[in-house]
């Protein structure tokens, strides 16, 4: 074929069609990139999101029980269950405290008399919810006493086991606040340690439940 052939071959309407297919192609391949690129991205933030979503508010690892959102650094410290006080103390009181602030400065409070009256309070910390605090009935944040003389002393009334039910609930929901509580406790200790109650003004006015 004549050297002219070949330049009319490639210059002709049919030889074009032929070369057109190249650049669909190309834009197949950039087509399957971006959607890759995009379905890289979606799953990065959805890890970075369930990574954000499962880090403890406050710092720390997570205590006994369910804690709140939000929650001040120390909450699990201080709910944490435990034996306060000697176990022979003429007097006992048991927490089952909620997870919110009220109750956390609510056992604060107890851990404090105890370290006060160490031979005369005993306290126990237990966990909201638990078997223990269902076998008496106890279905909320509840604080409890026992101690001889003190029957009645619980406006709520008792538990199968004799313990006197002082406060029901958070502070923020029952109107109550730690300070009665400590104060109320006080009062029951000095009977059998010769120590003087709480500062009248703080004493409480009775028990709450909402």
């Amino acid at each position: 074929m004549e050297p002219q052939g070949y330049r009319a071959q490639a210059e002709s309407p049919e030889s074009g069609e032929q070369a057109a297919p190249q650049p669909a192609r190309t834009s197949s391949k950039s087509a399957v990139l971006v959607g890759v690129l995009a379905i890289v991205g979606t799953a990065a933030a959805i890890t970075a999101l369930m990574i954000m979503t499962s880090r403890p508010v406050g710092g720390g690892a997570q205590g006994p029980g369910a804690t709140t959102e939000g929650m001040p650094g120390g909450m699990d410290d201080a709910l944490t269950p435990g034996e306060l006080g000697s176990p022979s103390a003429p007097v006992h009181v048991v927490a089952y405290p909620g997870h919110c602030e009220g109750n956390m400065r609510a056992v604060e409070k107890l851990r404090g008399l105890a370290d006060e009256f160490p031979e005369t309070l005993h306290v126990t910390i237990g966990t909201m919810g638990s078997p223990e605090a269902m076998e008496q009935g106890l279905t909320c944040a509840s604080y409890l006493l026992k101690a001889e003389g003190a029957e009645g002393i619980g406006a709520l009334g008792a538990t199968p086991d004799g313990y006197e039910i002082l406060f029901q609930k958070s502070p923020d929901v029952s109107g109550w606040t730690p300070e009665e509580l400590d104060a109320l406790v006080r009062e029951v200790v000095a009977r059998f340690s010769g120590g003087a109650p709480a500062d009248p003004a703080a004493e409480p006015e009775g028990s709450h439940k909402a």
